[in-house]
């Protein structure tokens, strides 16, 4: 638990650190001239946050590989090799088909929204910054056609991960309801072992 004038020493890092970027400065230099006046548990204080933010997003990043990973797993069937391909090319079909229509429903949806949308482009909010995928910071003002269009994008993946996660856990819900298990190891016992 940190005390008091640690939160209120981290609190003016970030704030100045902030600022400094906002008036142009770089953001690893904004937050070196931030930090020049700190004591060591400050430092130690924001590189644990910083790891931690790290390691949660590592964490994340592995949890949806599985998710994907053993959402695409053929059934196992105690069948021929040759039935055992044509179930998994018509799976693998069945798949692609649901893929494109829930993007073209995703999409669907996108686009009524934006002909909805109404946006007053504020000197605040063309002076706000945009971070993109790869680490590219602009402001809404300064960026480019294929800024937009890659921080669309950006969006847009990040959504359909959250469709596939969404879908994940209402099939654990389901097969857990329709089992009468209380949790996926229950469900699978010699899977969890």
């Amino acid at each position: 638990m940190l005390d008091e004038p640690t939160k209120r020493r981290i609190a003016k890092v970030l704030d100045e650190a902030t600022e400094l970027t906002r008036t142009g400065a770089d953001e690893y230099d904004a937050a070196r001239e931030a930090l020049t006046a700190q004591v060591s548990n400050v430092y130690r204080e924001l590189a644990v946050a910083a790891v931690v933010d790290s390691v949660r997003r590592r964490i994340r990043a592995e949890t949806l590989e599985a998710e994907r990973a053993a959402s695409q797993r053929p059934e196992p069937q105690p069948i021929s090799s040759e039935l055992r391909a044509k179930w998994a090319a018509e799976r693998e079909q069945a798949d692609r088909e649901i893929a494109l229509r829930v993007r073209a429903e995703f999409d669907a949806i996108i686009d009524g929204y934006t002909q909805r949308l109404r946006v007053e482009w504020t000197t605040e909010l063309l002076a706000s910054e945009l971070a993109l995928g790869d680490g590219t910071r602009t402001t809404w003002g300064e960026a480019t056609v294929d800024q937009l269009a890659a921080r669309a994008e950006m969006f847009e993946r990040n959504a359909m991960a959250g469709i596939e996660g969404a879908a994940l856990c209402r099939r654990a819900l389901k097969d857990l309801a329709e089992s009468g298990a209380a949790c996926l190891n229950d469900l699978t016992p010699a899977l969890a072992q």
